[in-house]
């Protein structure tokens, strides 16, 4: 008997959910907890059409509409996003609708940029959208440098050596910064690989968190 390929956390998940109603062991958007972090500026339930606030938010689609206007016959695209808080609903139209609509499907998991403009001579608003990826690419496309924060009387040959070991594994085309510090004294000492560069990814940052080592993404 041939043995079933076996399903990836997402599957598993939207198979818990067709079981059961609801996601039982997670959830599809735990998996991007680094770039939920450091790339989204809001949650959806906080978003506020009344406002020019530029927005950064992700989620996953639930719902797709795609059509052709009745006055020019252009396509369209009306999707709703969903992350743990809320649902956030937005238009592709003309151009977007070209660059991104083969993106929107429904599961897909996206990150995109815009804010809320009011229409003109009207009393409603629309999201006017400037940017529209998978989440799983974000830290990758929009991270330039990986910035290590060391306090100096932490520093001995094991604890580097555990952190040439973690960076080595991670090779790629990402600058690497090294800031040592002093608590007591507040001094700085900023360091610029010019041997090492690393792929920014969730794999990455969790072996570097799970050794204690702080950081930040520029």
């Amino acid at each position: 008997m041939q043995k079933a390929e076996e399903w990836n956390y997402v599957q598993k998940l939207e198979k818990e959910k067709e079981v059961t109603g609801i996601y039982l062991s997670g959830h599809p958007l735990d998996q991007y907890r680094l770039e939920l972090l450091h790339f989204i500026n809001c949650t959806l339930d906080k978003v506020k059409e009344s406002d020019e606030h530029y927005y950064c938010i992700a989620g996953m689609v639930t719902e797709v509409n795609k059509g052709v206007g009745r006055e020019r016959s252009l396509p369209y695209c009306r999707f709703t996003l969903q992350d743990l808080s809320g649902s956030f609903s937005a238009g592709l139209y003309r151009e977007n609708y070209s660059k991104y609509a083969d993106l929107i499907t429904m599961g897909q998991v996206i990150y995109i940029e815009g804010r809320y403009r009011k229409v003109k001579n009207a009393d409603r608003y629309y999201f006017n959208l400037s940017d529209l990826r998978l989440l799983a690419t974000v830290a990758e496309e929009k991270s330039k440098t990986l910035t290590l924060r060391v306090p100096i009387d932490t520093i001995t040959e094991d604890s580097i050596r555990f952190i040439e070991n973690v960076l080595s594994k991670y090779e790629g085309e990402k600058k690497l910064k090294i800031n040592l510090y002093d608590e007591s004294s507040e001094e700085n000492l900023s360091l610029v690989s010019r041997n090492v560069n690393v792929n920014i990814c969730s794999e990455l940052i969790y072996e570097l968190e799970e050794l204690g080592v702080k950081y930040k993404l520029n």
